[in-house]
């Protein structure tokens, strides 16, 4: 009885360890990650608003899209201010849970905006696409991305400090 209450326990150990590991691997499949070829360069100017000197931190992102595996590339600049967006060309971008959002477009450029904020202070986050990426597609990147830079916001003692997030996974 021993023998027969220990393979019991064996046999079910093992289906639920086979059970998160089938839907780990179908998750995995489904991931997408974006990685940071060039980046964390100060610079000054925060493109997509005429005429600023705002210090940014700048860098350029690689993603595979779509079933070809072509690589995506987009660009992020994170700003130590918190701007405010008029109505002059911007838009209000809906779909990225938990953050507000702006948008413009600007000939084959798309520029979308998003506030950010913790304890470590107020921040904008511009980011530049130029593809035909879908919109889910964008929404889903954005929001990794914005919480993995938080994220690593909340660790840092000096604003000197700031860095891009190397990996985004979503």
């Amino acid at each position: 009885m021993i023998f027969v209450n220990e393979l019991k326990d064996i046999y079910v150990k093992l289906s639920v360890f086979l059970f998160f590991l089938l839907a780990a691997a179908g998750l995995g499949a489904q991931e997408q990650g974006a990685i940071l070829v060039r980046g964390n360069v100060w610079s000054r100017g925060l493109p997509g608003i005429e005429l600023n000197g705002f210090p940014v931190l700048h860098g350029e992102y690689s993603l595979k899209t779509g079933e070809t595996g072509a690589d995506m590339i987009f660009s992020v600049w994170i700003c130590g201010e918190p701007l405010v967006f008029s109505q002059d060309g911007w838009q209000n971008r809906q779909g990225i849970q938990g953050y507000t959002a702006f948008q413009r477009r600007e000939r084959e450029a798309l520029f979308i905006a998003v506030p950010l904020q913790n304890n470590q202070g107020a921040y904008t986050a511009m980011f530049r696409f130029t593809g035909d990426e879908t919109e889910a597609m964008l929404n889903r990147l954005i929001r990794a991305w914005s919480s993995r830079f938080l994220y690593f916001l909340s660790s840092i003692k000096n604003a000197s400090d700031i860095s891009l997030p190397a990996v985004v996974n979503f």
